[in-house]
């Protein structure tokens, strides 16, 4: 048994488990299992299970969103499901030899202007029989519905004796194992054009926000419009965003086949204090899966700080702390505050009462002046009458 993290034991059924046991497990990252460990730059261990993406009797199915004519279609940690049915498939996958990537290059060796290099051409591809069967296909449907339909194989298993393996797995941010897991489909259909085998690089990236109750399952099952891009010619990347692509360490399950993130109380990280995956969990919960009401705290409300949920003490208990000290210095340093204040909004009443005041006198004056000048007091050379 590969336990769920916060168990432990040969059969799982340990709960108060040591850090020894928590951390020192391995996954045999291996496509049969589809569990994987990784570490990142830090040496912070990360294990994902991938088998959730594994769907069975159907495939996953990615429509371009940039780019309506093409469709991908692929399996995690397997081959595609119904790869014959031609209600699922189009035929245009199936009935060709010509769908295998380059299996040998000859490389030349060659000197101009006193500087060597080296060209390369594909001499053999693997031919795809009957039984062959693609892990990911991107199909290509032109806007004139008379052309048919073009297919491409993005990979497929090769023989054991070829040396060249299906998959590979890396982590997408190296230093941060909690970001999610890049999954790439290997051994593709020659592209000529880019002088290498195709591949599909599928990012599953784990949420950075509060997690959610989830069907896995379902989960898994949807269709989803996404943009692929080409970051070289003949490989494409697409991401997912889902809570199945984080750590399980961080995932526990509700029952009914419902899974949550850190309990959807907090959220996944790589904690280099701790040198592991860990929930950080909202203020008003702890436990390793943030599933454990913190009786010190309220659950409600918009906690300002998350700290570790082991330590987390309510504002009461803060401010107790030392006998009451805690206390008396928070009420000193509002009176000081208060203060402080009062006499501002006092300088700015005085102000804007000597502004006013000298503002109304001028007016006065002004209009002290209009009256004489209407009554012929004032001469038009501004010289008072009389003098």
């Amino acid at each position: 048994c590969y336990c769920y993290y916060g168990f432990c034991g040969d059969d799982c059924s340990k709960t108060n488990c040591g850090n020894e046991d928590l951390y020192n497990v391995t996954a045999p990252n291996d496509e049969d299992s589809c569990t994987f460990e990784l570490t990142d730059s830090f040496g912070i261990k990360a294990h994902y299970n991938l088998s959730y993406f594994n769907v069975k009797g159907e495939n996953w199915q990615v429509d371009d969103y940039l780019d309506r004519e093409y469709v991908y279609k692929f399996q995690i940690c397997g081959n595609m499901e119904s790869f014959s049915d031609e209600t699922q498939i189009p035929s245009q996958c199936v009935n060709d030899v010509h769908h295998g990537p380059c299996t040998h290059w000859i490389e030349n060796e060659y000197t101009y202007n006193n500087k060597t290099s080296v060209s390369r051409y594909c001499d053999n591809t693997y031919d795809t029989s009957h039984n062959s069967v693609a892990k990911a296909i991107q199909l290509y449907y032109p806007k004139n519905s008379s052309s048919e339909v073009s297919c491409y194989w993005l990979g497929m298993d090769l023989p054991d004796n070829f040396n060249m393996p299906s998959f590979d797995v890396s982590l997408i941010d190296k230093n941060d194992s909690g970001r999610g897991i890049q999954f790439t489909i290997q051994n593709g259909q020659y592209c000529r054009e880019g002088d290498s085998n195709r591949q599909l690089i599928v990012k599953l990236q784990c949420p950075d926000s509060r997690g959610y109750e989830f069907d896995p399952e379902q989960e898994a099952k949807s269709i989803i419009n996404e943009t692929v891009l080409e970051s070289e010619t003949c490989i494409y990347e697409l991401s997912l965003e889902s809570p199945l692509a984080c750590p399980f360490q961080c995932i526990s399950s509700k029952g009914d086949n419902t899974y949550a993130v850190c309990g959807s109380h907090g959220i996944c990280a790589s904690d280099p204090s701790a040198n592991a995956i860990r929930c950080i969990c909202d203020a008003g919960w702890t436990g390793i899966r943030c599933n454990v009401i913190d009786s010190g705290m309220s659950t409600t409300g918009n906690p300002e700080t998350t700290g570790n949920p082991q330590t987390t003490q309510s504002s009461s208990d803060n401010n107790n702390n030392g006998g009451g000290g805690g206390g008396d210095g928070s009420s000193s340093n509002g009176v000081y505050i208060g203060l402080v204040i009062g006499i501002v909004v006092l300088f700015i009443a005085i102000f804007a009462g000597w502004t006013y005041w000298k503002k109304w006198k001028q007016e006065g004056q002004i209009g002290y002046a209009r009256q004489l000048n209407d009554g012929g007091l004032i001469g038009d050379n501004g010289v008072e009458a009389g003098q």
